[in-house]
């Protein structure tokens, strides 16, 4: 990808926390919310004078892809780009409150939006509907646990990520 001859391929990880810590932290809990489990180095956009952008949503919402996406209303990101690095915890909690303040009509008018654009069938504005509602009021929550924790395992416990991934 370039901008007016500009190469604007993709940086380091850490480099775009330490350059862009708001936008990283609201990278990461809008990707909590809307489950996006694809968010890697390159499908972020960086430019001195454009700022962050995250693009490629593609793998978003892939609960809706499970027979029963409710299911997957709780689960937590196993990966994500900016996961195991330094995120300002004030940021997230800010990122996490814009979104827990997001009118419900807001949410309905979005998504009934992509419906009337043909993006899915009424099935799945009904389960992405709710999907995003019950997410949004346990954003913080989600944000956490989507965090790796330096707590050691007690014995018999799994780490989060075991058997994910994995091939």
């Amino acid at each position: 990808m370039d901008l007016d001859g500009e190469d604007v391929a993709p940086a380091d990880s850490a480099d775009l926390v330490r350059r862009y810590p708001d936008l990283a932290a609201g990278i990461f809990v809008f990707d909590v919310w809307t489950f996006n489990c694809d968010r890697h180095e390159e499908n972020l956009v960086a430019h001195e004078r454009l700022g962050l952008w995250a693009i490629d949503h593609e793998h978003a919402f892939g609960a809706l892809r499970n027979a029963d996406p409710a299911k997957a209303m709780g689960d937590a990101l196993t990966y994500h780009v900016f996961r195991d690095l330094d995120l300002d915890q004030a940021r997230l909690h800010e990122w996490g409150e814009r979104i827990r303040g997001l009118p419900q009509t807001a949410i309905t008018r979005t998504v009934y939006e992509g419906y009337e654009r043909r993006l899915y069938k009424a099935p799945v504005r009904e389960a992405l509907h709710t999907f995003l509602l019950h997410r949004r009021a346990d954003i913080h929550r989600l944000v956490t646990r989507s965090r790796p924790t330096a707590r050691p395992l007690t014995d018999g416990q799994v780490p989060p990520d075991a058997g994910r991934g994995q091939q």
